[in-house]
């Protein structure tokens, strides 16, 4: 079988190219490397709100249109095992709104136990904080938001050596 002199020299030619590093540029390497400074790395997700996410929507008590977005937003990405930027959305929720409970309820959900990692002592410390948090907004709250905050508080403790295995299929 032969193959075309054009595409066998296109091969060739490429593979030659793909084994050696790139030319340095005359005005880069004059560059002192103090003033260059490398590029904060970007929180993917959770922190600006997303297309294509999904139409998920979970009404919650608040006067504030985006932070029912941001909402919404934790929530789809908790759904899709995202969970760093799921705690981003619903952080940004708390900051537009910091007296509506479900941010804080979807920010203790997004830190427990999910089915990629169990819950460790830093995300269970957080996620009691937060569920006491909501606890406190939710008293004279929306019942069905009440019934949420208190169902989210049953799988978190203060205390560190408890079974949190059991807690988490306490009820």
């Amino acid at each position: 079988m032969r193959f075309p002199l054009g595409i066998f020299t296109a091969v060739v030619l490429t593979a030659a190219a793909c084994g050696r590093a790139p030319e340095p540029k005359p005005e880069a390497a004059a560059t002192p490397a103090a003033e260059t400074k490398p590029a904060e790395p970007k929180k993917p997700g959770g922190s600006e709100l997303q297309k294509g996410l999904g139409d998920v929507h979970h009404p919650i008590k608040t006067a504030n249109a985006e932070a029912q977005q941001f909402f919404d937003q934790g929530m789809a990405l908790a759904f899709g095992f995202n969970h760093e930027a799921a705690i981003r959305s619903f952080e940004r929720a708390q900051q537009l709104d910091p007296k509506a409970p479900m941010p804080y309820w979807g920010q203790a959900w997004a830190l427990g136990t999910n089915y990629n990692m169990p819950v460790d002592d830093a995300r269970e410390k957080l996620a009691f904080e937060k569920i006491t948090t909501a606890k406190s907004l939710a008293a004279d709250g929306a019942q069905a938001e009440r019934d949420y905050v208190d169902a989210m508080a049953m799988r978190y403790t203060s205390d560190m050596k408890a079974d949190r295995a059991a807690l988490e299929l306490a009820r």
